[in-house]
């Protein structure tokens, strides 16, 4: 595997929405600092990094880069029909018994989406059945307060609002919780053995709100290898 992490961060009392502006701000902010702009060439074509960024969620994204209907991203039925047109095959564990929504939502989102997403572009509310760690939206169960961020085509970076179960029965839930679909890489969090966990556990214990990301980046490409040199695992902590 080429990819190799660049920064890591904890954020105590704070959410994805946040981390998605602090993100901007550093991708853009290193940019101009070491390219003098805030745009870079990759693979000839111009990459334009001023925030701020389009946050799309995966149905969203699927209609925009796919043309899916919005009646098909509804929908187990919808998205099944979708592989179908599309002579695609839909991963096995989200068809081994009932359909499973959020693991047809991001197959086909992976399948047709990705490698369309040149300009920078947060994909927002990941479905819970891929993001054991993260929080999920109080408005939507279905889905969780997370993001990942591409650019070029490719996955950049990676965060989430962590999620704090506030009784036995929700950290028993949270236990359990596990992907059940191969078809989404693993993105559980390793934290440097360097970076005190005090404040986050704080956080999380005492049921507040807490994030964490990860940038990562195929060695040597988009003419980053300079700005992994200059970081190291960073620790934000607003109490």
């Amino acid at each position: 595997n080429p990819e190799f992490t660049m920064l890591e961060f904890y954020w105590a009392y704070s959410n994805y929405e946040h981390l998605m502006d602090v993100t901007e701000e550093l991708i853009a902010g290193l940019a101009e600092s070491i390219l003098g702009e805030k745009k870079l060439l990759y693979k000839g074509k111009e990459l334009i990094l001023s925030p701020p960024w389009p946050r799309l969620s995966m149905s969203a994204a699927l209609r925009r880069f796919a043309g899916l209907s919005a009646e098909q991203t509804a929908s187990s039925a919808g998205l099944l029909e979708a592989f179908r047109e599309r002579g695609l095959q839909p991963p096995k564990a989200a068809v081994a018994g009932e359909p499973v929504y959020g693991l047809l939502l991001a197959a086909l989102f992976e399948e047709l989406c990705e490698e369309h997403m040149e300009q920078p572009v947060f994909i927002i509310d990941h479905p819970v059945e891929i993001s054991p760690l993260a929080k999920q939206k109080p408005t939507d169960p279905r889905f969780t307060e997370r993001f990942e961020l591409y650019i070029g085509g490719m996955e950049i970076a990676n965060a989430f609002s962590e999620l704090n179960p506030s009784s036995s029965e929700d950290r028993d839930a949270h236990a359990t919780r596990s992907p059940t679909s191969s078809c989404r890489r693993s993105h559980s969090p390793a934290v440097s053995s360097t970076i005190s966990r005090a404040p986050l556990q704080d956080a999380v214990l005492n049921g507040r709100s807490a994030c964490s990301m990860r940038i990562t980046t195929c060695s040597g490409s988009m003419n980053t290898t300079s700005i992994g040199k200059r970081m190291n695992a960073v620790w934000i902590d607003q109490a």
